[in-house]
């Protein structure tokens, strides 16, 4: 059968592309979230106190819960890179998670530490909140590039999995750096911040990503 010259057009300039790969894109997150941490603890130093930091549990549970959510959103988003990929349940994970932390952070906290302005420090959590977008941007690009790379078809899903995923990672870019652990701090500064980005990258990666 003798080919079509149109469609022999359309098709002359297609090239091999390599298989993808959700190890290596998982691997790439945490790499670049790596890389990150080291820029930001190089830019802005780490915090003085870091030897008693080190023993107070509030600051593991800063650490530890911004690593799940990075680590859950991250593992949605490269499984969302794929035709109809996705993480089972991951709404449901990602409620239980910021439930489960809320509740242990409340008893961490459970005694209460001063009045509440003396606590979230506005002026302090401002720039907090502004670190954290900085350092979570650079990581939504990185995101943004490798979707457009690849096909998802379940685009707010991936969009908002992206965003959070940036938006992790520039909190544990930035928590080596902050001198605040008080949970309540953390989960209006931090979480205002995160949830910011989270709205970015489930408004804007989808239309970026539409065919």
């Amino acid at each position: 059968m003798a080919s079509d010259p149109f469609i022999d057009t359309l098709v002359g300039d297609l090239k091999p592309v390599s298989a993808r790969s959700r190890r290596r894109d998982m691997l790439l997150l945490l790499g670049f979230g790596a890389v990150e941490l080291l820029l930001v603890v190089l830019m802005l130093g780490m915090r003085p106190d870091m030897p008693l930091a080190a023993h107070d549990m509030a600051f593991w549970w800063k650490l530890a819960g911004l690593l799940a959510i990075f680590l859950l959103s991250g593992a949605a988003l490269v499984m969302g890179l794929y035709p109809a990929g996705r993480l089972p349940r991951f709404r449901a994970s990602l409620a239980g998670l910021v439930i489960t932390l809320l509740l242990s952070g409340w008893l961490i906290d459970a005694a209460g530490r001063g009045d509440l302005a003396a606590r979230l420090m506005p002026a302090e959590g401002l720039g907090c909140v502004l670190e954290t977008l900085t350092a979570g941007l650079p990581m939504l690009v990185l995101v943004g590039w490798l979707a457009g790379r690849s096909a998802p078809t379940l685009l707010a899903r991936t969009g908002l999995s992206a965003g959070l995923a940036a938006a992790a990672a520039g909190g544990l870019a930035f928590v080596l750096s902050c001198p605040h652990n008080d949970p309540l701090y953390v989960v209006v500064w931090y979480g205002g911040s995160m949830a910011l980005l989270a709205l970015v990258g489930w408004g804007l990666l989808p239309r970026l990503l539409r065919w």
